[in-house]
């Protein structure tokens, strides 16, 4: 079930970037803006640090600027700018 519901998200996060990338006409606005939105979306990481439940990371950095006021952005933005170069740059050479 869970593998169902991780792949629905999936699903549904790159049809939302498709839509924000439909938006644009200059085309690397248009590969920037779906890597930006489709690595926002479906770049996971951990709950908490040491623990091993993960969760995507814009919940992740929701939770922590209402709960603590404080975010954990290094530990955020590792991931996330290496899922956005990576599908940034696939996107760039895989042109349609």
């Amino acid at each position: 079930m869970l593998i169902i519901a991780w792949s629905l998200y999936f699903f549904v996060s790159f049809m939302i970037a498709s839509a924000f990338r439909k938006l644009f006409t200059f085309y690397l606005l248009k590969k920037f803006i779906f890597a930006l939105v489709l690595s926002l979306s479906i770049t996971i990481w951990f709950s908490f640090p040491g623990e091993k439940e993960l969760s995507p990371i814009i919940s992740i950095f929701i939770m922590d600027f209402i709960q603590n006021e404080s975010s954990n952005f290094q530990r955020l933005a590792r991931p996330f700018f290496t899922s956005f170069l990576v599908i940034f740059f696939v996107d760039l050479f895989l042109k349609k």
